[in-house]
């Protein structure tokens, strides 16, 4: 069972030990740490609901983020825009779940960037899917244009008089 490539405070700082590093306490740590992020090695943010976590493959949380707010091929839980939050278990299948809970960063992320919000926590509203004031007003027309092909225009040139005025 392949797990995300998340860590915990409590984990990150054990992993940090374990490499021996010289830093003297946990300020180096910090600074270090902010380094690593500005430079994209690894992410981490002080907002309240994730500052216990340490991502440490940006490519693979953008991937992650983007699996909500993608094509209907890849998530098609999210109809017209609303998406039910027990869904995310079924959109994130590749990834290590065993618990809905466990995608709560994902969520927390999502609103952070507002990328998607929480609506009555059931519910998760992704504006880039909402359908547009034409999806909603315009009726279904449907038009027909017919095409001509080549046939019929070369039937229609054996069946018409040659006219040669001179």
């Amino acid at each position: 069972m392949k797990l995300d490539p998340v860590l915990t405070t409590e984990q990150y700082r054990s992993v940090v030990a374990s490499y021996h590093t010289n830093l003297r306490d946990s300020s180096e740590l910090h600074q270090a740490t902010l380094f690593l992020h500005e430079n994209g090695v690894l992410l981490h943010y002080e907002d309240s609901t994730l500052k216990d976590l340490y991502f440490l493959d940006p490519q693979w949380l953008c991937d992650m983020l983007a699996h909500v707010v993608t094509v209907r091929e890849i998530n098609p839980f999210a109809r017209n825009g609303v998406m039910r939050l027990d869904d995310l278990k079924h959109v994130f299948k590749s990834s290590n779940l065993g618990d809905v809970d466990t995608k709560g960063y994902i969520v927390h992320l999502l609103n952070k960037f507002e990328v998607a919000l929480t609506w009555d926590n059931r519910t998760l509203l992704i504006p880039s899917l909402l359908p547009t004031e034409d999806d909603i007003y315009t009726p279904s027309v449907r038009v027909k244009i017919p095409v001509r092909s080549r046939a019929w225009a070369s039937r229609n040139k054996k069946a018409s008089p040659n006219l040669n005025v001179s």
